[in-house]
């Protein structure tokens, strides 16, 4: 495995209006533990999408950390949380 010397942090932003639409919004049965993919899926079974890949070069460890205890991402929780 190749090893470079830059790090960044990566992230993917939605650029179609049906998607932005949608951020806030709850998915129903959030008590179902596939609620999520759920809508996903019933989402894209009639809609588009265009998304922006984002990158953020690290220039200075210290002021712009990699690892960041306080992200969040619906994908990587429980429901209890």
């Amino acid at each position: 495995m190749h090893r470079g010397q830059y790090i960044a942090k990566i992230s993917v932003a939605p650029l179609s209006a049906n998607v932005q639409a949608l951020i806030g919004t709850k998915a129903d049965n959030i008590k179902e533990f596939s609620s999520i993919r759920d809508a996903v899926v019933a989402f894209f079974k009639t809609n588009s999408a265009k998304y922006e890949l984002r990158a953020q070069l690290c220039t200075h460890i210290a002021a712009m950390p990699v690892e960041d205890v306080l992200s969040y991402s619906p994908w990587h929780t429980l429901a209890a949380h």
